[in-house]
């Protein structure tokens, strides 16, 4: 994997700073060759519901442009801003992880508060 590392977290970074919910997550999709090939954060949905908003999570965000392929050699970046742009420990939900595999991306990072990526 050539990845710059840093760039990812300047994207991922900037990204999640773009966000309205109450965290602000983002999710960076790259290819084997440290291309960016899809960018999501996490956002309300324009569907409103009867009972409360709902949020699209940045992984299904990132993923809607993408198509589906056996094997897609893509990595899948998960970075969280907390308050004050701190970085903060996050984690792919069940239905996020389950989502991404069918997808064909099976690693998947995360940024933890130390500032480095750590894979789920």
């Amino acid at each position: 994997m050539q990845v710059d590392l840093d760039h990812i977290f300047k994207v991922a970074k900037e990204a999640a700073e773009r966000s309205q919910c109450r965290y602000n997550v983002s999710c960076v999709l790259v290819d084997k060759r440290g291309d960016v090939v899809s960018i999501g954060i996490n956002h309300w949905s324009s569907n409103r519901p009867k009972m409360g908003r709902r949020t699209v999570h940045a992984e299904l965000d990132a993923i809607r442009g993408i198509k589906k392929m056996k094997e897609s050699n893509l990595y899948a970046f998960i970075y969280r801003c907390g308050a004050g742009g701190a970085t903060r420990n996050i984690n792919c939900c069940d239905a996020c992880k389950s989502l991404l595999r069918a997808y064909g991306i099976e690693k998947i990072f995360y940024m933890t508060e130390n500032e480095e990526w750590v894979r789920a």
